[in-house]
């Protein structure tokens, strides 16, 4: 029996998710949906996923500012407390916060905490890569599983990017969304693009993650010089290009990792043809980005959804990311760095 492509994920989704935990099949609902649809998106849409590597203290990040919120945290914090120069967060009508309490953001954040009082930024709370809800006597005392190494940031920076704190081998989770989705993309470049290298959240059965620096796409070396003249031995080889072209060309391979090879290679220069073209035709961006590491990567993913359309696409998966956040000392001066480049370059993304 003939099965088109669409129908082969669609079963493997649903069979897939039969033997899912709850929380799993919960968080995949509408990606079942969306891969089964017959008809291509007509507008636009990207996920950009913002990585912090480390552990950033949210204790301090989002603080309470009243009620016995407040008073819990200054007496645990104590020198650590964040209770001055903080931003006041004024939650639209039903969103405040469920215990009652005030909250404000940390001092270095105030452009992130105009976007939430406008209305275009939200805290998601109370939310992290336990199995199960758990309380501190059930961790304690072993009777509830909980995720391996659940203390480990590397470990925790793992689940975050797969959502399967249960699965050491899953997939990222911007990963299968771009397995599902990629389809409706016309055009040939990879639906997922990181400006911050390679990464587990981006990794996928069947798309591959894209590469791009900040500063733009970064050609191999023998399309950059163009033809040159070797001597190797007692003879010429002219035009390295054609030679290289050669040694790829499909179909001329005997081996199978060498046919891969020659495949992957074939495609990255395609794509930086492609991106290339595509982003020297960009209109100049008006916004100014502050010129940060986080800044300059933000400011790369503006330009290619700005020529999302000379790409052909529709729906992509963009990742960047940001270091430095495992303040084991000097904690309030470094949160405060790191906090500052954070909102000043989601302000400017987002403007």
């Amino acid at each position: 029996m003939h099965v088109n492509r669409r129908e082969f994920l669609r079963k493997s989704i649903c069979v897939a998710l039969g033997g899912a935990s709850l929380y799993s099949a919960l968080g995949n609902l509408k990606l079942v949906q969306a891969a089964v649809q017959q008809t291509a998106f007509t507008d636009y849409k990207a996920l950009v996923c913002i990585f912090l590597y480390g552990g950033n203290d949210s204790l301090n990040t989002i603080v309470p500012t009243s009620g016995t919120p407040f008073t819990n945290y200054n007496a645990l914090r104590g020198g650590l407390a964040q209770t001055t120069g903080l931003h006041a967060l004024t939650p639209a009508a039903g969103g405040a916060a469920s215990d009652g309490a005030n909250y404000a953001l940390h001092p270095a954040m105030p452009e992130m905490a105009t976007l939430f009082n406008s209305g275009k930024a939200a805290i998601v709370a109370n939310v992290g890569t336990l199995l199960y809800p758990t309380t501190q006597l059930q961790f304690q005392n072993g009777s509830i599983a909980v995720p391996p190494q659940l203390l480990s940031h590397n470990d925790q920076q793992s689940q975050w990017q797969t959502s399967r704190p249960d699965d050491a081998n899953a997939n990222g989770w911007g990963g299968r969304i771009a397995d599902l989705l990629y389809a409706n993309n016309t055009g040939q470049v990879p639906m997922s693009v990181t400006v911050s290298g390679t990464n587990l959240f981006q990794r996928g059965s069947i798309v591959n993650q894209y590469g791009i620096d900040p500063s733009g796409v970064t050609a191999m070396n023998y399309l950059g010089d163009g033809p040159e003249t070797w001597i190797i031995g007692d003879g010429p080889i002219d035009d390295d290009v054609a030679a290289y072209n050669a040694l790829i060309a499909s179909g001329t391979q005997s081996h199978v990792l060498e046919r891969a090879y020659a495949g992957i290679n074939s495609r990255s220069i395609t794509n930086y043809k492609l991106v290339s073209a595509a982003l020297q035709s960009a209109p100049a961006l008006t916004t100014q980005f502050p010129d940060t590491d986080l800044g300059n990567q933000l400011a790369m993913v503006a330009k290619l959804i700005s020529v999302r359309s000379a790409l052909g696409m529709t729906r992509q998966v963009f990742f960047v990311s940001a270091g430095n956040y495992d303040t084991h000392s000097d904690q309030i001066e470094n949160q405060t760095d790191n906090l500052t480049e954070l909102s000043q370059a989601v302000s400017a993304f987002y403007n």
